[in-house]
Formats: C-alpha cells, structure tokens, sequence
C-alpha cells in the first residue's frame, strides 16, 4: 500500500496515488472568465451543497467541495499522487507515464507540464515550490512555471519531509543513511548528517517534528550474532528528534529490555504519536502473539507509555494532545460488528485526521469503517462503513473527511458529512492498464 501523507499549505504526499472518477473524458469542464469553471456534473447520489468555492484535487479530477461540482477532470487515468494548496490555488499531479502537472485549482486548467528523469513518488509544497522524489532524486518545481531543478542529485533519497520552510531527504545506502536538510527559499542545503537512530538500520522513517521546528527519524534495528539476526524479540527501535539544522534534542531506544515474548513491531509511525505493538506473528513458533499490547511514544519529547487494551490507533487534538477515553476505544471495535463485506487486512490499523474539535479516523478492523469523534465530550458521533479495499491515509479539507480508496483495478473516492458520516460525493475511476 502507497502512503498519501497531506500538510496543507506545506504539504506532504509520500507516496503513489493511483485514483479515478465517474466523469466522461469527452466532455471536459470549460472555464470561466470570472476564475470559476462551469462543472461537468457530480457522480449519481452524489448531494448538493451551499459552502464557500474549495476546489480540490481528487482522484485526478477537480472537484468544488462547496457545490460538490467537478470544475475539470485533470487527467486521463487516476494520478500516481496529487497534492493541493488551497492557499496558493495550485494543485499538482504526477501520472504514471512519468509527467508531473501543475492545475490552478480554481479554473482546473493545467498551468505546466515537466518530464523529470524519472517516476515521482513523495510530493510537497513549500515556498511556491513544487517538491518532489523523482528517480531517487530530490527536484523541485517552480509553482507558476514549472521550473524544475535537482536540488540533491544524490540517487539515493528514500523519503522527503517538511518543517516550515525547510525540506529534508532520507538516503538510503549500505550501512549510510544520512539526512540533508535545504532552505525551500534558496534550494540550498543548510545541513547533512548521518544519524545514530538510523545508522545501520535495517528500516528508516523521517517524519516533521511535532510542536517545534526540525525533524525526527525512526531505524528498526537488529542485534546481530556471528553475523545473523537473532530473535524477533531482540529487535529494537531507536528514535530521535532534531532541529532544523539536525542539532539532536532527545534520542530513545525502543523498547527498553523485557521478557522473552517482547515482540512489538511498528503499526503507526506519527505525526504526534508512535504506537508499537504485539499484532505481528512473532518468528520463534514458540512465542505466542498476544495481540493487546504495546508502547506508545510521543514524538515531542519520547516519553513512552505502555498499554494493554487492544489500541492500535492514538487519537489527538489540534494542539498534539493525546485523548484517551473509553467510548474511543470500544469504537475501534465496533467496526467488526457493522454491516458489509470483511477483508482480511494483515494488522489492524487506522488514519486519524484532526479538524478543530473533530477527529476523523479511517479503521481496518475485519471491515473497514469511517468514524467522527467529538474532541469536547471524548464521545463517538458517528461510524459509518465505507469502501472496502486498499486506502490511501485519510484526509479532512474544509472540515468535511476525504476517503479515498483502491480495488479491483480501480480507485474509488467519498466526501463525507463530518456530522453523520453520510456520503456527499462519491466518484470511481479506472486505473490505466
């Protein structure tokens, strides 16, 4: 599964976004001279709204969320990631055959088209500037026309994430695995360090640091025997917190030394919070996976709490907060209960967004299920099935939740109600073959 990961107005997409829509290639949306653009027509059951013009990029059409209206449909099959900037009116698309676009949201009019050397996979806007992994570099796209530059040459950037006006790149090589860290106002790199977290790690994890400007890393690390793994139980996660100029605030080791059945494995990496826990089927056959456990950590200063009720989602308000309530938890569990098709997902797992005094969270928990929480009163407002399939994480635009989902060779998409889950739009494409 390719992970979508949004800031909005400083946005971060990692990973591929394969989507479709429900809308004739034929009949293309025309713009207006007023910056509006006279809508296509929205999907069967889709509802009409009244709210402010919010145009956004979903599933490589883009769709007004105020009138729930297509203004265009951008591209000819779903992207492989797309990125929108409400702020700038800008969106960006990078499609399978290796092109990256430029759309101004308002009208849906592609503003550019490059060919970077190769496929583009993490997206980011910064400071007018378009970010981008293409070919394992780092390039950047000038906003209004396009103009690209290899900011790090450097074939080997893993992952990309942002911090203010800064933008990170992940290395990945044998035994060496840096960061670097560039000004998004110059393109110039302002730091490179190699790491300890990471050193060595045989996996890798950079995220924007919580509550404070730089960024944190996370390596999966094995402890080594005449030169093999040991035990499952032996594994170790190291973690770390830097500033902008990789200037280390906290490192920890996770988890501290326990019993022998200690096996926790990662299941949600942030942005506030680490969950690890005892899902994963532990190697040694004769080590029971308990399936209740697990640590979470927070990402602001490491400080780690243990916990046995079966949690696999950390739930948190705007200012980075964990909320902990018991009607959130029985939530959680509920989703088996619904109606609809079961998948057999590997992991429980969920995507939480926040919008003011409202979390969303996207569960996979033998179905799949869309839930509303009120952030005042810890209490459930709704839970409603969705989709079943592969998921792309969950986004809120506007204060209304975005699902976005793939199966069957094809990409499907709902807005929802954030008051009763209810489907406001809803859109399915094809992917191409």
């Amino acid at each position: 599964m390719r992970v979508l990961e949004r800031l909005a107005g400083c946005l971060v997409v990692g990973a591929s976004f394969l989507l479709s829509g429900c809308h004739s290639e034929k009949t293309p949306a025309v713009p207006k001279t007023d910056g509006t653009a006279r809508a296509s027509g929205a999907s069967v059951g889709n509802q009409a709204r009244r709210g402010p013009f919010h145009p956004w990029l979903i599933i490589g059409q883009v769709i007004d969320l105020g009138s729930m209206a297509t203004i265009a449909t951008v591209t000819q099959f779903p992207p492989e990631r797309e990125i929108s900037s409400h702020e700038l009116d800008f969106g960006a698309v990078a499609n399978r055959d290796g092109t990256v676009q430029g759309v101004q949201l308002s009208t849906g009019a592609t503003l550019w088209t490059r060919t970077p050397a190769g496929p583009c996979h993490s997206l980011a806007i910064v400071e007018r500037r378009l970010y981008a992994r293409c070919a394992l570099k780092l390039v950047s796209f000038d906003v209004m026309d396009g103009g690209m530059v290899e900011v790090d040459a450097h074939q080997s950037v893993r992952d990309i994430a942002v911090s203010g006006r800064y933008v990170a790149s992940l290395h990945s090589g044998y035994r060496n695995h840096q960061v670097k860290v560039f000004d998004a106002t110059t393109n110039r790199q302002v730091a490179v360090k190699e790491l300890a977290e990471i050193r060595e790690a045989a996996r890798q994890f950079l995220l924007p640091r919580p509550g404070a400007p730089g960024f944190c890393v996370l390596g999966l690390h094995w402890p080594r025997t005449s030169g093999h793994p040991v035990g499952h139980n032996a594994a170790s996660y190291r973690a770390g917190c830097y500033d902008d100029h990789l200037s280390r605030a906290w490192s920890v080791r996770l988890p501290e030394p326990g019993p022998a059945d200690y096996a926790f494995d990662l299941r949600s990496l942030g942005p506030n919070t680490l969950i690890l826990d005892d899902q994963s089927r532990p190697f040694e056959s004769e080590i029971p996976a308990r399936q209740g456990r697990g640590l979470l950590m927070s990402w602001r200063d490491g400080t780690t709490i243990a916990f046995f009720d079966r949690t696999f989602v950390s739930i948190e308000d705007q200012s980075g907060e964990r909320v902990s309530a018991p009607d959130l938890v029985r939530t959680l569990w509920r989703v088996p209960e619904l109606e609809g098709p079961r998948t057999r997902f590997a992991y429980r797992s969920a995507d939480v967004a926040v919008d003011g005094r409202r979390a969303f969270a996207l569960i996979r928990n033998d179905r799949t299920a869309l839930a509303g929480f009120d952030l005042d009163s810890k209490r459930t407002v709704f839970l409603v099935g969705v989709i079943v399939g592969g998921f792309e994480p969950l986004e809120v635009v506007a204060g209304l939740p975005i699902v976005r989902s793939q199966e069957n060779h094809a990409w499907s998409a709902s807005v929802h109600d954030p008051e009763t889950g209810s489907v406001l739009y809803k859109a399915k494409r094809a992917e191409s073959r």
